[in-house]
């Protein structure tokens, strides 16, 4: 869908560099068990894809590879695409949330409450791009978390605030969270730097957390584990040598889960 945009790029005359979408294996761990939809449309779209993407085929198009791409990740991460090529050469980055580390430090204003790293389940968009069914009806999705919400809240004695994702919108949708207060469009960074406790699924956003050693809890359910993040979560959880709390289990303690 983009072929046009790197080949006017090119045929222009121009050089380029790129970040983002190419890097791979930024999790020290590798997704099973994912279950995919699958059409013949999108069976003939991912083979054209795949042939569109062959260096030679660049070369047909006239499309000329990347001069450099940045890449931010640890060791095991790299970059692969059809614009990168042997000629590409690849600068390591820190990642965008190590830049607010940099610029706004360690400073711990408020502690007072707990912060959910929203990721928008389950109506993000990248599902429908990806081809992956969630398999969780929103009703349902939503009712396990303010169930586990409340657990919490009556534990800790702290109120829960959502970071909602960058890419949602909650005004229309109703008190999926309860009464809690939800944060659009903010830094979801300066939420988690003021905050006593993490709550998350799989984010990105945990290396916030990390950067500024707050206590994590990853969440999980019943219906959730049976998804792709569901999976993701779980193994994150076990990456941190901790495990997911169930949101439909009965439980009265935290100690086990941060």
């Amino acid at each position: 869908d983009t072929i046009k945009i790197f080949r006017d790029i090119s045929l222009n005359g121009f050089s380029y560099a790129c970040t983002g979408p190419y890097s791979c294996n930024t999790f020290p761990f590798k997704y099973e068990n994912i279950k995919r939809r699958y059409s013949l449309k999108k069976i003939t779209k991912s083979i054209i894809n795949k042939i569109v993407a062959l260096k030679i085929s660049m070369k047909i198009l006239r499309i000329k590879p990347a001069i450099y791409f940045f890449l931010a990740g640890g060791e095991r991460s790299f970059a692969a695409g059809p614009v990168i090529w042997s000629e590409t050469k690849t600068i390591k980055i820190h990642a965008a949330d190590y830049d607010l580390l940099l610029k706004d430090g360690n400073i711990i204003n408020d502690e007072k409450n707990i912060v959910y790293i929203d990721q928008y389940f389950p109506f993000h968009p990248d599902w429908k791009n990806h081809h992956i069914s969630f398999n969780i009806e929103p009703s349902r999705y939503y009712s396990d978390l303010r169930n586990g919400f409340d657990k919490i809240e009556k534990i800790t004695g702290l109120n829960i605030v959502i970071a909602a994702h960058p890419k949602a919108y909650y005004y229309d949708k109703g008190d999926l969270f309860g009464n809690r207060k939800i944060y659009h469009n903010q830094n979801s960074f300066n939420l988690v730097k003021n905050a006593k406790i993490v709550l998350v699924h799989n984010s990105s956003a945990i290396s916030q957390s990390i950067l500024l050693n707050k206590s994590m809890i990853f969440l999980t359910s019943d219906l959730f584990n049976k998804t792709a993040d569901g999976i993701l979560t779980n193994k994150m959880a076990n990456f941190f040598n901790t495990k997911a709390l169930n949101t439909n289990d009965d439980f009265d303690d935290l100690d086990s889960y941060y």
